[in-house]
């Protein structure tokens, strides 16, 4: 009788101890999840503003810069580039306006 009270309490001492171990890897697997969620959500973060936020580089031919130079880095981020074709109907109408002026005063 002693001898089976005895087996069953290192099987309870057995089981008490995989339980422990139990715990443990569940903890440690929760926390390898939180830190892998939260890799995840930085990472989709940076994907949606990699796709809207892109550094571009242009090489233009010919052309005038009309941004303020600054004496190390000049920035460019509000810069625009503009069509020649809305330049050119600018300077159309700039040049009517100006002969209208002239002629009025030639009068």
């Amino acid at each position: 009788q002693d001898e089976i009270v005895h087996e069953k309490h290192q099987q309870v001492e057995a089981m008490h101890s995989e339980l422990e171990r139990l715990e443990w890897a569940n903890t440690e697997l929760g926390n390898s999840l939180s830190t892998t969620e939260d890799q995840l959500h930085n990472l989709v973060t940076r994907m949606a503003s990699a796709g809207s936020d892109l550094d571009l580089i242009l090489r233009l031919k010919q052309g005038q810069v009309e941004v303020e130079q600054a004496a190390v880095v000049t920035d460019y981020t509000d810069a625009e580039i503009v069509d020649r074709n809305e330049i050119r109907m600018l300077n159309a109408a700039i040049k009517t306006r100006g002969k209208e002026k002239v002629s009025v005063l030639e009068e």
